[in-house]
């Protein structure tokens, strides 16, 4: 189950997110008259306002889709080898996930084992630590790298392995995880974006 031009996608895939801060700056509405009060160069005297401070606003939250929880390049490159997604149920365990769970392959023919296997949803670390949980218990093997975990199928029994000998991988990140049928090729992985 290994696409072989993956580790082209890899290396050409680089997720970047991209940060828009925008400054705004008051000034008097068009024709209203400066305040008499105000000395020249210091500021007119404000008014308290009576709306109350929302505080910073919360992202909103992007339902994550095959196409969006990886970049535009990997899309293209798999539409280009004829390649499509199918989204299935994001199951670990027992426990049913919102994210995307997606397998993209050319189903236009006959069945196919050649196949990659992408996946991301939100997860809170109370499903976090029993998905792992589950996992480990079910053989699978842990790997902490810095606040992030991998969880690896025992290559023993996988399916299909990387060239450093990962199959099927977890990856559980602060609020989210994503799956990949390796450990390499969960870095075509990222956020939903828009």
């Amino acid at each position: 189950m290994t696409f072989r031009p993956l580790a082209r996608l890899v290396a050409a895939a680089s997720i970047a997110s991209l940060a828009v801060l925008a400054t705004a700056c008051s000034s008097a509405a068009p024709g209203a008259e400066p305040s008499q009060s105000a000395k020249p160069g210091t500021a007119a005297p404000t008014e308290p306002s009576s709306a109350p401070d929302a505080g910073p606003s919360e992202p909103t939250a992007i339902a994550p889709t095959c196409e969006n929880i990886v970049s535009e390049s990997t899309v293209e490159q798999f539409g280009e080898a004829g390649w499509t997604p199918k989204r299935h149920d994001f199951m670990i365990g027992e426990t049913q996930l919102d994210g995307a769970f997606c397998v993209w392959g050319d189903y236009s023919g006959p069945g196919s084992d050649n196949v990659a296997i992408l996946g991301w949803s939100p997860l809170s670390k109370a499903e976090a630590s029993e998905a792992q949980n589950e996992l480990i218990d079910a053989g699978w093997i842990r790997e902490d790298a810095g606040n992030d975990t991998y969880i690896t199928e025992n290559p023993d029994y996988a399916i299909a392995v990387d060239e450093n000998g990962y199959g099927m991988t977890y990856l559980f990140g602060d609020g989210w995880v994503s799956v990949a049928d390796s450990k390499q090729a969960l870095q075509l992985i990222n956020a939903p974006r828009p």
